[in-house]
């Protein structure tokens, strides 16, 4: 005939007994647990019955990392490492979206996943929403990497003194302001470090060049690793005097 409904220790009133009801848990994220008697006409009491359930009304905390962490690609697939806590439920889904308007299905959540970039260079932003089991969506979270598919422009180079006696020569030239490396090889010669005495120059000694034509490999590389088709120069080195006659 009636029922007494308590949550978390805290009994209601009498009411009369029905199969179902609704009631508000206390505030604050945590285990919540309600428990109920029953009477009948006669005046006997059951036992208390009870159950329990989670409370989270807190999103997870997440983060999103693309090519872990990297500042530049020369590639539209890139792969996001991803990290998701709730403190009481576990995360269970996730979203991705280029702009932040537009998101893709709701998929399992998982720690890492491909993803492809929109076109054109430039600088991309990969947004991220996640969920946990109480169904809490976080806000957006997000990371950013250049995009960058077009190499620099080809380096120059001052031509060397060639032929010469002396075997070691130093190189120089001019390459664009977004090359960051300068790669320079030779089979018969050590190539010295690589310097940039200003953001549009380079310089490069070359030691130990053997007798004979030293072909030398010039490419330039910017800092997504794009690499320009190499140029290359020779130097040829003589140390043999001529030989002659007089009469």
């Amino acid at each position: 005939a009636w029922m007494q409904i308590s949550v978390n220790g805290i009994a209601g009133s009498w009411e009369s007994y029905m199969t179902s009801k609704t009631t508000t848990l206390p505030s604050g994220d945590g285990l919540k647990t309600i428990s109920a008697i029953f009477k009948d006409r006669a005046g006997n009491i059951s036992i208390p019955v009870s159950d329990s359930i989670t409370l989270d009304t807190t999103a997870p905390e997440c983060t999103v990392t693309i090519n872990a962490g990297a500042q530049y690609t020369n590639q539209r697939q890139v792969s996001l490492s991803l990290s998701a806590t709730d403190a009481l439920t576990n995360v269970t889904q996730m979203c991705f979206s280029n702009d932040n308007v537009t998101y893709s299905d709701a998929e399992n959540y998982a720690t890492a996943k491909p993803w492809t970039l929109p076109l054109a260079d430039g600088t991309k932003t990969v947004y991220v929403k996640y969920k946990d089991s109480a169904g809490n969506w976080s806000s957006a979270v997000s990371d950013s990497i250049i995009l960058d598919m077009t190499a620099p422009p080809p380096p120059t180079i001052t031509s060397p003194t060639t032929p010469t006696n002396i075997n070691s020569q130093t190189i120089n030239g001019t390459r664009s302001a977004d090359t960051t490396a300068i790669i320079i090889t030779c089979s018969t010669a050590t190539v010295g470090p690589v310097t940039y005495p200003t953001n549009t120059t380079y310089s490069c000694t070359l030691t130990n060049l053997t007798q004979g034509n030293n072909i030398i490999t010039i490419k330039a590389q910017d800092a997504a690793t794009n690499e320009t088709t190499p140029i290359t120069a020779a130097i040829v080195l003589d140390t043999t005097a001529p030989t002659g006659t007089i009469k």
